[in-house]
C-alpha cells in the first residue's frame, strides 16, 4: 500500500477539513450570538 495521495483522496481531504472548519465557524458565531442575547436579556432584567 503507496502512501502517497491521490489527487482525488487530496481533493476530498481539503473538502472535509474545510466543511470542518466552516461548521465550527458558525457553530462559534451561533454560540456567540445565544450568548449575547442571553446577556442583553439578563442586562433588561436586572434594570
Amino acid at each position: 500500500m503507496n502512501t502517497t495521495l491521490s489527487p482525488l483522496e487530496f481533493l476530498l481531504t481539503n473538502v472535509i477539513c474545510f466543511a470542518a472548519g466552516a461548521v465550527a465557524v458558525v457553530a462559534l458565531q451561533w454560540a456567540g450570538q445565544a450568548a449575547y442575547r442571553a446577556g442583553q436579556q439578563n442586562a433588561k432584567g436586572e434594570a
